[in-house]
């Protein structure tokens, strides 16, 4: 509670007397992504009652997005932008998103917007790494076409099978590809290799109890 508080007063003095430094030196300092839910929250209540008005607002963050070579200022951007401009979150967010250090900040940015899943299905295909894991955990396949595509692409992410065969395996309904009139093998291959590091991880989780 008290950074967030604290990040939205650093905010406040920075649309004031447009101090820059201080604000980065601030989320240098507190790293964002450590109380993330609680400053969307508080800044959302101060935007939605008249404290710190939107398009002011709006016009810093994309300001951020846009001008700024600092990672910190850019997350926040695109954060503020989530707040106060759906639309122009998913705009930038379709190239920041790409790059796995902003996507959580991208895909929350879009939370509760029009075409929200298929942004994020979209975002998916794109990026690698814990990029492809967090627009994975935040992807809910109502489809066909895309419980295939989870299942083909989600195990593409070198050094991170464990986490994406766990992921998947909630996703998808794997049984479902094992049906004696669905399976391929195209299919049986990527199923064998949930299964595989699914496996792989209950291992390590029977020794680690050891």
């Amino acid at each position: 509670y008290s950074l967030s508080r604290e990040l939205i007063e650093n905010i406040e003095n920075y649309l004031e007397h447009s101090d820059y430094e201080k604000l980065i030196d601030f989320l240098d300092e507190n790293n964002l992504i450590l109380y993330y839910f609680t400053f969307c929250e508080m800044i959302s209540a101060y935007v939605n009652d008249g404290f710190i008005d939107r398009l002011t607002l709006s016009s810093i963050a994309e300001k951020f997005v846009t001008k700024s070579n600092e990672e910190s200022l850019i997350k926040l951007g695109i954060t503020l932008l989530g707040v106060t401009d759906k639309d122009k979150a998913k705009a930038y967010g379709r190239v920041l998103g790409i790059l796995s250090e902003y996507t959580f900040f991208v895909v929350y940015a879009v939370k509760n917007s029009r075409d929200e899943n298929a942004f994020i299905f979209d975002l998916f295909k794109r990026t690698y790494g814990y990029g492809r894991l967090i627009c994975l955990q935040s992807i809910y396949p109502f489809n066909d076409e895309m419980k295939d595509k989870i299942l083909i692409l989600g195990m593409e992410n070198e050094g991170l099978e464990g986490i994406s065969a766990s992921i998947l395996s909630k996703k998808v309904n794997l049984s479902w590809y094992l049906d004696p009139f669905i399976i391929n093998e195209k299919y049986f291959h990527k199923i064998s290799k949930v299964i595989v590091n699914i496996l792989k991880l209950e291992e390590k989780a029977i020794y680690t109890l050891e």
